[in-house]
């Protein structure tokens, strides 16, 4: 029906007509009896079907809205502001357009507000429904106000806003719900504000917001709880995503109980200073032009994932320092952090598997994964991992400082950091390692520093198979590893140092392994005792070794190891030679080096004291019948020539025996008879002496005359050694010019 105003004698209508020509208020007591309005009759005059003049504004206090507020596709022609308003049946504004409509501390069974458009505000502050408010495809050309708004709805979904538009901001501040909000899509052009705000829908989405887009800042701040999922996933947030102290509660869920995959952040992300996230943070593939701030923050999923990165894009820092706490997996492979990753102080447990796994990762200014030197003092803890760090392939353009880090995967592997790249690695200082240290591979473009640090519980402290190292590599003084220290075929460019070190490893196995390492520069042994395993050299080569006979291990296996330089003032000739007695067996290139160290410097003498002492040690060597043979015929050559190292020994040999031919055929001349009794040349016993001490010169006095009697002995003894001298004066010319 149309109302006539000459036909009104209800007081209420006819105040309302009235007063919404003149736009005051109506004001009624919300006590009273009396204080019902018609519905139709407030949608007529909004219409402003029937009357002499436009409605300025409609402004009600305390009133009853009886019967229903039909405004479907309804042009209203002024300003609809309620205030402690009781509505009997839900409203209905669905496709209505309106200059602003402000419903504030009403209670409603529901609204109906689809496709709505106002030139300015909506606001429901303070305002109560008991079940759907739908603003699907609404457009607000203001502010969308919700707060302190209470809607707690019994129905799943509590308010639809899908498609939403909202021109400037939209404030949910001490917004309490019950049951899901969905605005996938929505699109608010200002701020989204949800401080204070309290989402209920346990155990299912609280917010579901995806693809939403938000052009400033979005706070869920400042007592927010959702006991439910908010999903935020592929939204824009133009501003920063502020979540400082929010609650977000949906435990036991890998897609997080904060889900924004896919986001896209103008600035910062903060989730520190009191944020909880019970059920983890999904940020797989987002990208954040600012900070990602976690500083303080709490992410709870215990045995599964708490905090999601992979793939993220963050164009400045990650900051997981003091207060941080991960129980769950932190995901950061493949993600990309363009300023400094700052993991002071974090705590990272997921005891089961990687704490966090970090594989691919691309830092580009530094990695801190230990304490914060920054300020005057450190905190007491650093960074803590109760569970693995896996670092594979990761590539941080600046350093990977670990230093007063502590990691915990006992009997496994506690840094995984195969194939990564860096400028410096320092694992120095407090640094400790409850578990394998893997660098595998690794390309370091400046130092690697582990320094004071604790190595421990596991049979492998630290493994850097492969990787390289620019510059000085230094596992100096309060260096511990209670397990082997293996690092084959890596190559370290200036030098490699163990000076005061502690290799702790027991058992029989080894302490330290550089088979196949390359170190051009300087190796420096000199560890702060003797190490309690056995060290393997075998094929590593440096330009010098610096050590002290003092920590030698009792096994050392030198096999191919080559070495251009020996310390200045370090252990002589004679306890070099028993360096070289501790390795597992005789080879001969180990003491062929040490003589060429020595023939490089200059001193021949003692590398020929080198190679002579090879050979006794080769003659000992040989075992059974043949082997006695080559130890008569070793000593033989060690007497004439030494083993051909000093050929011409033999000329004062065959002088000696000269002088003792000579003498003994003097006295034996009556038995030395010339060949022809018709001969008279005088015999002379020092030629013949001679002639036959000489086989290859033939003085002919051993043809002129024959011995006879015991001369007989003599001159085959003579001639024997003749014999035996000359081949071994061929053996030692021939071993010398074989060496030359």
């Amino acid at each position: 029906m149309v109302y006539e105003r000459a036909e009104l004698t209800d007081p209420n209508m006819i105040a309302l007509w009235d007063m919404a020509i003149s736009g005051k208020r109506v004001a009624f007591d919300s006590t009273a009896q009396d204080r019902n309005i018609p519905g139709d009759l407030m949608a007529q005059i909004l219409r402003g079907e029937g009357m002499d003049g436009s409605p300025r504004k409609v402004i009600v206090k305390g009133a009853l809205i009886a019967g229903k507020l039909d405004l479907e596709a309804a042009n209203l022609l002024c300003p609809l502001e309620l205030t402690e308003c009781d509505f009997e049946s839900a409203p209905d504004i669905s496709q209505a357009e309106a200059p602003n409509i402000t419903l504030t501390r009403c209670t409603f069974p529901g609204l109906r507000a689809w496709e709505l458009k106002t030139s300015h505000d909506f606001s429901l502050e303070g305002s109560s429904s008991s079940d759907l408010i739908d603003l699907s495809g609404a457009e607000i050309g203001g502010q969308l106000d919700l707060k302190d708004a209470k809607f707690p709805t019994s129905s799943p979904t509590v308010l639809k806003a899908n498609g939403l538009k909202v021109h400037r901001d939209m404030r949910w501040s001490d917004l309490r719900t019950e049951g899901q909000i969905s605005m996938i899509g929505a699109h608010i052009t200002g701020q989204f504000i949800c401080d204070g705000a309290r989402l209920n829908n346990p155990g299912r989405i609280a917010l579901l917001a995806q693809g939403i887009v938000v052009g400033a800042h979005a706070y869920f701040r400042s007592g927010f709880i959702a006991q439910g999922q908010v999903d935020l996933s592929g939204s824009t947030i133009e501003g920063r995503l502020d979540c400082r102290g929010g609650q977000f509660l949906r435990p036991g869920i890998d897609s997080g109980a904060l889900r924004a995959d896919r986001i896209h952040i103008g600035e910062d992300m903060i989730c520190g200073d009191g944020f909880t996230a019970n059920g983890g943070v999904n940020l797989t593939r987002a990208s954040i032009q600012g900070s990602l701030r976690c500083t303080a923050g709490k992410f709870l999923n215990s045995g599964g994932k708490a905090l999601r990165l992979e793939g993220i894009k963050i164009r400045q820092n990650l900051e997981c320092k003091a207060g941080f706490k991960a129980e769950g997996q932190v995901l950061l492979a493949g993600s990309t952090i363009d300023g400094n990753l700052r993991c002071q102080g974090g705590h990272f447990i997921h005891p089961t598997g990687d704490a966090l796994e970090a594989t691919g990762m691309k830092v580009g200014q530094d990695a801190v994964l230990g304490k914060d030197n920054s300020g005057e003092q450190a905190p007491v803890e650093g960074f803590v991992a109760e569970g693995g760090v896996k670092l594979t392939d990761a590539i941080i353009t600046e350093n990977l400082d670990c230093t007063g880090g502590s990691f915990s995967k006992s009997q496994r592997t506690a840094i995984n950091a195969q194939g990564i790249t860096a400028r410096d690695v320092l694992l120095r200082e407090d640094f400790h390692a409850d578990g394998m240290v893997d660098f595998s591979g690794a390309q370091i473009n400046g130092e690697f520093v582990c320094t004071g640090g604790q190595f421990s519980g596991s049979r492998i402290s630290f493994l850097g198979g492969g990787m390289t190292v620019r510059r000085e590599a230094k596992f100096d003084a309060g260096f511990r590893a209670d397990g082997k220290v293996h690092i084959r075929r890596a190559s370290f460019h200036t030098g490699l140092s163990f000076d005061g070190a502690f290799l702790a490893a027991t058992g029989g196995s080894k302490s330290l392994v550089l088979r196949g390492t390359v170190i051009k520069g300087r190796l420096n042994l000199a560890t702060g005792e003797k190490p309690l395993g056995r060290m393997d050299l075998r094929r590593a080569s440096v330009t010098e070794l610096y050590d002290e006979r003092a920590v030698w291990p009792n096994q050392i296996m030198l096999q191919g190891f080559c070495y251009e330089a020996l310390r200045e003032g370090g252990p002589g000739v004679e306890e070099r030679l028993e360096w070289l007695r501790r390795n597992e067996k005789y080879v001969p290139q180990i003491y062929r080096q040490l003589a060429k160290v020595y023939q490089a410097t200059g001193d021949e003498d003692l590398a020929r004291r080198v190679l002579i002492v090879e050979q006794d040690v080769r003659r000992k060597s040989r075992p059974g019948f043949h082997g006695a043979l080559a130890r008569v015929g070793g000593w033989f050559l060690k007497a004439t020539v030494g083993y051909g190292y000093n050929p011409f020994r033999v000329l004062a040999e065959l002088a000696v025996l000269e002088v003792v031919g000579g003498t003994v055929f003097s006295l034996l001349r009556h038995d030395i008879k010339p060949i022809s009794p018709h001969s008279d040349a005088e015999f002379q016993p020092w030629l013949y002496s001679l002639d036959l001490l000489l086989p290859v010169i033939n003085f002919r006095w051993s043809i002129w005359f024959y011995p006879t009697g015991s001369a007989v002995w003599w001159a085959a003894a003579f001639t024997a050694m003749g014999w035996a001298l000359a081949t071994a004066l061929v053996i030692g010319i021939g071993g010398a010019i074989k060496r030359r």
